[in-house]
Formats: structure tokens, C-alpha cells, sequence
């Protein structure tokens, strides 16, 4: 399969914010359900629960939220790009990065009725947000590589490829 540049790019951006909103859902779900809830704990890792002091957030329950999330785009970039195992990385963590500081403001912007722009500095400055971007590009760059593959036409000369071929019953 043949992509233009621009539809692998596109692809490669919807990906990223894919995963970013997957592993902000299963961090989300781990929290409602008390799942993995032990160990040391990321501030502002969960923004929309800073005012009931719930946005701190286990290292381990991080892990299990962001790895696969990054380990699924990092098969997605595989699927669409010509993307290198270690750029797959780059991308995701990087293109993670911007998406989860966007996103974080957004969420401390709604929680304080204020302008995003206000709230975009800030959120470099917050581990919770390195800590994502981060298992995010390690999910990608542990994601084995694969690509779309047109199936290649039977030789119909070859006795190899007829079904029962070399298979003779003796009696």
C-alpha cells in the first residue's frame, strides 16, 4: 500500500493524539476503579481532579496507562509511515509531549475558568507531563515493526503451491 507523504503525515498525527486520549481514558479508569494505586505519586498527573486533590497519581498506575497506549502508535506509525523504530519513538514522545501540555492547560484553564495560553508554561515544569510523554516513546519503541505487504501471486507451475501437492499416498 502507497500513502502520499501528506497521508502518512496525517495518519502520524492522528496516532499520536489517539494514544495520548487512550492512555489519558485508561489512567482515568485505573483511578475510578482504585486499580494500581500504590506506590511513590506524580502530581498533576490527572488535571480535571486537582480541585478534589485527586490529580496525584501512582508511578505504577503511569506505566500501565501510558506503555501500551505508546506501544499501539508506535504499531500504528509501523502501519503508516517508513518510520525507524527509534524516530517512531521520537515522534510519539515528542508529538505526546505537545499533546499532553495542550490538553493539561486545557484541563487547568476549564478548572480555573481562565485562557488556555495562560496555563501552557506551567505545564512543562510538571513530571507527571515527562513521565507520559515518556512511556509513551518507550510503548513505541518496544512496538515491533511491520509493514502492509501485498500478497505475492501463486506460481501456478510450481508443485509446491498446489494444495496436496508432493503429498502421495502409498498403499
Amino acid at each position: 500500500m502507497v500513502l502520499s507523504r501528506g497521508l502518512r503525515t496525517l495518519g502520524a498525527v492522528v496516532a499520536v493524539i489517539v494514544a495520548v486520549a487512550a492512555g489519558i481514558g485508561w489512567l482515568y479508569l485505573m483511578h475510578d476503579d482504585g486499580l494500581f494505586g500504590f506506590g511513590p505519586r506524580l502530581h498533576e498527573a490527572l488535571p480535571l481532579e486537582r480541585l478534589a486533590h485527586h490529580d496525584a497519581q501512582p508511578l505504577l498506575r503511569l506505566v500501565i496507562a501510558w506503555v501500551p497506549a505508546g506501544f499501539c502508535c508506535g504499531l500504528a506509525l509501523g502501519a503508516v509511515t517508513r518510520l525507524r523504530t527509534l524516530t517512531r519513538g521520537l515522534v510519539t514522545g515528542i508529538g505526546g509531549f505537545a499533546v499532553i501540555v495542550f490538553s493539561a492547560a486545557a484541563s487547568d484553564a476549564v478548572t480555573e475558568s481562565q485562557k488556555v495560553s495562560q496555563h501552557l508554561s506551567i505545564q512543562p515544569h510538571h513530571l507527571s507531563t515527562w513521565a507520559a510523554a515518556g512511556f509513551l516513546a518507550l510503548g513505541a519503541v518496544i512496538a515491533p515493526s511491520w509493514r502492509w505487504r501485498r500478497p505475492s501471486r501463486p506460481e501456478w507451475g510450481a508443485a509446491a503451491t498446489l494444495p496436496g501437492a508432493g503429498a502421495h499416498a502409498e498403499a
